[in-house]
């Protein structure tokens, strides 16, 4: 329903793409979508609200906000969208939002000035970011609710990286600090 790739434009590094040794994420979306252009393949962006199968007529119906569209075949790529996703804070989470708080590494890379940088979760993706943020120049710090759950490659390039991660971190409260913010938890202040 977004840009291309979807989360895959964040990502620091792919090296799990046929044709490509290592390329990063905003590249390979950029170059899937030269591709389509090239082919003219048609690229509608919209919320899918529904999808439908009818026996008799064996064709699926995807219902959108701005239209309905008909095909004997689907694909469903859904990316990669955690269902237990809870995002720590409360109130001031909204308040920071997309200024000092971001879903998403590529919104908070247009930031010129190194910065000290939390990075909440203990998946492919947090590493990822986290070793895409300490290319940047930023100094990037893991935050994990339980265990890392990374790939053996990330966990090994985070640590060569000397990006600290702290496991066992409950988030309890977000506070401003001056022009910082501070996360409150049970293994103390970071």
């Amino acid at each position: 329903k977004e840009k291309i790739g979807g989360l895959l434009k964040n990502a620091h590094q792919v090296e799990n793409y046929l044709g490509y040794l290592k390329i990063s994420g905003g590249k390979l979306c950029k170059r899937l979508e030269k591709h389509l252009k090239k082919w003219q393949i048609p690229l509608i962006q919209e919320e899918v609200l529904s999808i439908k199968r009818t026996a008799s007529s064996k064709l699926f119906t995807v219902k959108a906000k701005a239209g309905s569209y008909q095909s004997r075949s689907l694909i469903l790529a859904t990316g990669t969208q955690s269902k237990k996703w809870r995002p720590p804070g409360g109130p001031l989470l909204q308040k920071f939002l997309n200024k000092k708080i971001f879903y998403e590494a590529a919104l908070f890379r247009n930031s010129k000035k190194a910065k000290k940088v939390a990075v909440i979760g203990g998946g492919d993706l947090a590493f990822d970011y986290a070793l895409g943020l300490k290319k940047k120049g930023h100094h990037p710090l893991i935050l994990i609710r339980h265990h890392a759950k990374a790939l053996p490659l990330l966990l090994q390039r985070t640590c060569k990286n000397k990006i600290h991660c702290f496991e066992q971190v409950k988030i309890k409260k977000i506070q401003r600090q001056g022009k910082m913010l501070i996360f409150r938890s049970t293994q103390g202040d970071f």
